[in-house]
């Protein structure tokens, strides 16, 4: 079975009840574990299952992969919701988390925008309210943790449920399920794990 088909099932699975929109987060168990693509997949799965707008969160402040990925359109919509933020740098306001959406899909991209030199320091922070205002504007709100991300323990807990990334390649069983155990210690719901790069893609719940 393709990766997509398997990317569709799960969609279908995010596909909101009534007025509850979901928040979700795809953690890689390991730094190549394809976590990112596997978000993106989501994304347009879930463009493919119905759900719309699709919000695609890239937590990789530094390095942005999800939006230098797509195609994006040049309007930029502020990502801090009623200025709620889930990130504080040094000096306040140095930076902002910028949505865009892609050109040919009802998919918005975020991008961590500065200017060089500007920032000191930047922290993620425990903000719910943030992320249940994201439900409400959102069909979906998706979140692209990079491996070990700082922001993690803190955003984790926010989201409906969390599912990892593990490379068939490297990634063993108890790998996983000791991951799944750190993110539920920390409060998060861990829904499954998707085993990336493997002759056949599969979704464990």
């Amino acid at each position: 079975m393709s990766i997509e088909v398997e990317l569709d099932g799960l969609a279908r699975r995010l596909t909101p009840q009534g007025a509850n929109t979901r928040a979700v987060m795809v953690v890689p168990v390991s730094a190549h574990a394809g976590a990112s693509t596997i978000a993106a997949g989501l994304a347009r799965a879930s463009v493919r299952a119905g759900i719309k707008p699709i919000w695609l969160y890239d937590l990789d402040f530094k390095n942005n992969p999800q939006s230098d990925a797509f195609r994006l359109n040049g309007h930029a919509y502020s990502g801090a919701l009623s200025g709620r933020r889930f990130w504080r740098t040094v000096p306040d306001n140095a930076g902002r988390v910028a949505l865009r959406r892609v050109e040919d899909q009802p998919i918005y991209i975020s991008r961590f925008e500065r200017q060089p030199g500007q920032i000191r320091s930047l922290t993620f922070l425990d903000a719910p309210d943030y992320w249940m205002q994201a439900r409400r504007s959102a069909g979906l709100t998706l979140v692209d943790a990079s491996y070990q991300s700082a922001a993690i323990p803190l955003v984790a807990p926010n989201m409906d449920g969390v599912i990892l990334v593990a490379n068939a390649r490297t990634d063993s069983r108890e790998r996983c399920e000791a991951e799944a155990d750190v993110l539920r210690e920390q409060g998060a719901q861990v829904w499954g794990v998707v085993v990336n790069r493997a002759a056949r893609t599969a979704t464990h719940a």
